[in-house]
């Protein structure tokens, strides 16, 4: 494939003649792709660098306009997607893109002193570079958090006069002062690099010698069998039920919560979990004591799925590569959620059109705490102890710990083997010399 900026243009052009949805994409990530396209090309010596500033701005100036009936729809990979949105304001502009690419035509890195000698708005930047890389919205939450306290002691507005003893610096104060944990350090390492190295294309020394966190083990909570069934007879009917399938079938919170109709297999008695921590699918099982249940359930669920056909509301969030291939599957029954919100709620990122989405893992948390403490349970409960607890019942009933590691969908066995210290009898049946 030729690499120039005829190829970029005739790209575009493809796109908007046949009116194929640019979904992922807005006006700046628009950009931020050709910015990159041009800025590979150059790196393979297909692309000429004096030829790099007029491709740019050939490629904007050339763009066709889309008819006004086209729009662009645009899903999140987050809580709630984005509306059909308007061709009036999301259609590419040329006029638009030419006023920035000037600005932008070394966009890639911040190394141009004109652009350094006012303030930046960094946190633009961020969103923008996360949108384009598909990173999830916690992780641009999580980013964007631990920039903002970085921000507090030093002024991100003015990179220049920021280097890698500043980064040093600040994750020493995490560990000395804060005393956070190893994790939490790591987290806000991966914020900096990204800033740094990503968004400003700086290239960083070697830092790796600043003061690291202690990495600390610890023991889960665990409840007994005769506490699950406290606090689960605490909880009200339906919290009651999304805690009895978590606990028996070891779940993730948000594995719980992101459960669709199809994912519940009442003839093999199995759960697929879809998308779980690091992106992975598995299997788990689902208790045979519960389907009657979850039938009766989902019974009544089918009535708010039929009040929302009815009233022509916008399907359930689908992953974007998804709705690009079924375009109407959010509306389907099956991609319905198991444990769908009791209202409407909107992109967080964009503020988009109203869709259903499920219960929110706030709601869910404040309730099985509310519960603990009516069953009086004494230990810090939350969500989360219920797959602790699922994990090590099944070790004292005797399943092996490969099975276990499977059913969790831990990734190394030696994560699965933290709940042999909290079980009731660890090791081979030993007995304390005072019984």
């Amino acid at each position: 494939m030729k690499l120039d900026f005829d190829s970029a243009r005739a790209f575009i052009n493809s796109c908007l003649e046949n009116q194929r949805s640019i979904l992922d994409f807005d006006e700046d990530e628009w950009k931020e792709a050709l910015r990159w396209f041009f800025k590979t090309a150059k790196a393979l010596g297909k692309v000429h660098q004096e030829n790099v500033s007029r491709s740019m701005l050939d490629v904007s100036a050339t763009i066709k306009q889309p008819s006004p009936s086209s729009g662009l729809r645009h899903n999140e990979d987050c809580s709630v997607s984005r509306n059909h949105v308007p061709a009036s304001s999301k259609h590419l502009s040329s006029s638009s893109l030419s006023k920035s690419s000037t600005s932008h035509q070394k966009c890639s890195q911040y190394d141009a002193n004109d652009r350094w000698a006012k303030p930046v708005k960094w946190e633009l930047e961020v969103r923008k570079l996360l949108k384009v890389r598909k990173m999830s919205y916690r992780t641009e939450q999580a980013y964007l958090g631990w920039l903002q306290r970085f921000h507090v002691v030093y002024d991100l507005s003015h990179p220049r006069d920021l280097t890698d003893k500043h980064i040093r610096d600040f994750l020493e104060k995490l560990a000395v002062k804060d005393q956070v944990s190893a994790s939490t350090q790591r987290q806000a390492l991966n914020a900096l690099v990204f800033l740094f190295r990503e968004v400003w294309g700086r290239t960083l020394g070697d830092f790796s010698d600043f003061m690291k966190a202690r990495s600390k083990r610890r023991v889960p909570t665990v409840l007994s069998r005769m506490e699950v069934q406290s606090l689960l007879d605490a909880c009200p009917p339906g919290v009651e039920l999304m805690g009895r399938v978590m606990y028996g079938s070891g779940l993730r919170l948000m594995e719980l919560l992101r459960l669709r109709v199809k994912d519940l297999n009442f003839d093999q008695g199995h759960i697929v979990v879809r998308s779980g921590k690091g992106d992975k699918d598995r299997v788990t099982s689902l208790p045979e004591s519960l389907i009657d249940d979850l039938q009766r359930h989902l019974k009544r669920i089918r009535l708010i799925y039929d009040a929302d056909r009815a009233a022509n509301v916008n399907g359930v969030w689908l992953p974007p590569a998804l709705s690009r291939k079924l375009k109407r599957a959010g509306e389907k029954w099956e991609w319905f959620w198991v444990w769908p919100s009791g209202k409407l709620s909107s992109d967080p990122r964009t503020g988009g059109i109203l869709r259903r989405h499920h219960v929110q893992e706030r709601t869910f948390q404040l309730q099985i705490k509310r519960a603990a403490k009516l069953a009086k349970v004494d230990k810090r409960v939350t969500p989360h102890v219920l797959r602790h607890s699922f994990a090590t019942h099944l070790l004292e009933a005797g399943t092996d710990i490969r099975t276990i590691q499977l059913l969790l969908g831990h990734t190394n066995v030696e994560t699965t083997m933290i709940y042999t210290h909290v079980m009731k009898r660890p090791g081979v049946g030993v007995r304390s010399p005072l019984d």
